[in-house]
This record gives structure tokens, sequence and C-alpha cells, in this order.
């Protein structure tokens, strides 16, 4: 390869890291059979595609509003609800938030987060599912659930 093909080829791997839908991934693919440099196709086709997905954040509290703890049956309930739901999720642990109640009172509560991905579009339905039984599996007036628009490759 001579001097000008390497910096072609830095610059299309500079472009490609940065590529994220199928019209730009397209584009870089005529661009390098335009300049005659069929090494430069294989740098652009080996990013896999990526889909406009959401990242639900879910806080499941790990006791009653009175204090008494969840045992673990109910969490394995709430596991493989979310599996079914959406296919996979993950326990990033244990966390503690701080609250002010409708007295103006600060609480304390500790949570297992989790975290999921689903496709856009599913996401409102999907959310307010889990939302729905967080409330109701652990007595719960309110569940926290916040998304985050994200790009994944395994959907």
């Amino acid at each position: 390869m001579d001097a000008m093909g390497a910096v072609g080829l830095r610059a299309m791997e500079n472009r490609s890291q940065s590529c994220l839908t199928r019209e730009c991934v397209a584009r870089q693919f005529l661009s390098a059979t335009r300049i005659g440099r069929p090494w430069a196709i294989h740098t652009t086709m080996t990013y896999p595609t990526l889909r406009d997905t959401v990242r639900l954040d879910l806080l499941v509290p790990v006791q009653s509003n009175a204090g008494t703890p969840f045992n673990e049956d109910r969490f394995h309930s709430f596991e493989e609800f979310v599996v079914d739901l959406t296919g996979g999720v993950t326990r990033l642990g244990e966390v503690e938030g701080l609250w002010r109640n409708g007295s103006g009172l600060v609480q304390r509560e500790f949570s297992r987060m989790y975290s999921t991905v689903v496709p856009a579009t599913d996401a409102p339905r999907v959310a307010a599912e889990i939302d729905r039984f967080i409330r109701d599996a652990f007595d719960q007036e309110a569940a926290f659930v916040t998304s985050t628009p994200t790009f994944a490759t395994a959907f």
C-alpha cells in the first residue's frame, strides 16, 4: 500500500467509527469502491448494525413502606417477568436514594436497580407494564422507571 492509501485508510477508519446508520455505511462503501481501493470496502463493512432502542432503568424497593423486607421470591418473579417481556435484564446492584415525601420529610430508601433495553417503538408499552408490575407486586404507590434513547446491536 502506498503512503496515500495508508492516509486514506486511516481517514476512512476514523469516519467509520462514528458511522451509526445503514445510510452512512452505504456512503462509505460507495466511496471506497469509487476510489479503487477494495481493501477499504472490508473496513466499512465490519461494523454491526445499530438499531434505535431505549434503555429502561428500574428501581425496585427492597422493603415495604412499613419497613418489612421483601422475600427473594418477589424479586425472582419480577426478574422472570422482565425477561419474558423484554428478552433480558441486568441487575446493577443495590442503590440508596433520598426523596422528599408529601409531608416534606426526607425519606431514605434502598432499592435494587435493574436495566433492560427494548426497541424504541416498544418502550412506552413495556415501561407501563413494568411500572404496573412493580406497583402491584411490591405494594407501591408509584414506581421509578427511567428511559434513555440508545443504539444497540442485539435487536
